[in-house]
């Protein structure tokens, strides 16, 4: 029962959150969208803020373990262009298909409580940094080309998901010319 609360809880994050913001994600509207009472955050949670990076953290750790398989997936199996797409594609599909989701972590990643996430942000980071490195002359291009390409990915898809930019194969392709350019302008392997 107690950890069917929680999840509910962490699932009650991203929606409220998408909706209302950080800062407009009460406990008391976050325990509504859970169904369960709004006390349970806090015999569950340090507090609101303890929930919220909790559910970023839960909901950011999936996204990245996916991107983490489609690169291994695609490592040595195709050429560096097919690979990235494959990559891009199943990423972009991931966050147009669940707006929340795309909605919360950019909400999250522009907040003042994105500094509770940090340790566990370059954790993230490290993970795919070690998919990709062996493309780079160092490790600190590649860390700029991740940021890189996270930030045009999740500000398209963003503008997909609020309606400023069409849902359409265009929009995706123009995406990833821009993505596969980022990744590969600091690569000494770019096709």
């Amino acid at each position: 029962m107690k950890a069917e609360k929680r999840q509910k809880l962490l699932n009650a994050v991203k929606a409220a959150v998408s909706r209302y913001g950080v800062d407009g994600a009460s406990t008391r509207i976050i325990s509504g969208i859970a169904g369960v009472n709004d006390g349970h955050i806090y015999h569950l949670f340090e507090d609101r803020d303890d929930l919220i990076l909790k559910s970023y953290m839960l909901y950011m750790t999936e996204f990245v373990d996916a991107i983490a398989a489609d690169i291994d997936s695609v490592r040595g199996q195709l050429h560096l262009k097919e690979g990235a797409r494959v990559v891009f594609h199943n990423a972009w599909r991931r966050l147009i298909d669940d707006p929340d989701f795309c909605r919360f972590a950019l909400y999250y990643y522009h907040s003042p409580n994105f500094k509770l996430a940090l340790e566990f942000h370059k954790g993230q980071v490290n993970q795919l940094l070690d998919k990709i490195d062996w493309l780079y002359e160092s490790r600190t291009k590649a860390e700029r080309a991740l940021y890189s390409v996270f930030n045009l990915l999740f500000d398209f898809c963003g503008q997909v998901v609020s309606d400023r930019l069409e849902n359409s194969e265009d929009t995706e392709e123009s995406a990833f010319q821009l993505f596969y350019t980022l990744l590969f302008s600091q690569s000494n392997r770019a096709e």
